[in-house]
């Protein structure tokens, strides 16, 4: 693992206190943690793509290119169940592709394709990783960097 990266395993034994998603968000999903569940601690903003798997029968469960007619729809119904789940595990690579393993045996798989070679838009970031305690929030941008800014709550 990428030693840029270990802050994501600060995760592991957290508890998913709120996760967002829905038709004001497109794909992008919001997930909030905590180490009880009195106080989000940590929180994770996925611009880039990303499925939900089941480690049991290795078989998606849910992913961001799912079309979405109803608000708490296919896409979101299975992502929403990861509330008060527990992280077992991250694993992430040297491209800042990562997986959050859960304990009830489902896997947040994200994968950063948001890169230099991609058609420019107003997106430059892949995912965005707050520590609330530490007021710092980590920015995996589209050139494959860390980039580390103030914690804003108003953006979580």
């Amino acid at each position: 693992m990428d030693n840029k990266l270990i802050f994501l395993k600060e995760l592991i034994s957290c508890i998913v206190l709120d996760v967002s998603a829905g038709p004001s968000t497109g794909s992008i999903i919001i997930l909030s943690f905590g180490v009880s569940l009195k106080e989000r601690e940590y929180s994770i903003m996925i611009y880039s793509a990303w499925r939900l798997d089941c480690l049991r029968t290795f078989k998606p469960l849910t992913g961001n290119n799912e079309s979405n007619k109803l608000e708490r729809g296919n896409l979101l119904k299975e992502i929403f169940k990861l509330e008060n789940d527990i992280v077992s595990d991250v694993i992430v690579n040297n491209f800042g592709d990562f997986e959050i393993v859960f304990q009830s045996q489902k896997s947040l798989k994200v994968f950063c394709d948001i890169t230099p070679k991609v058609e420019e838009t107003e997106l430059d970031e892949n995912w965005d990783f707050s520590i609330h305690k530490k007021n710092v929030c980590y920015i995996h941008t589209h050139m494959f960097a860390i980039k580390s800014t103030k914690f804003d709550p108003d953006s979580c």
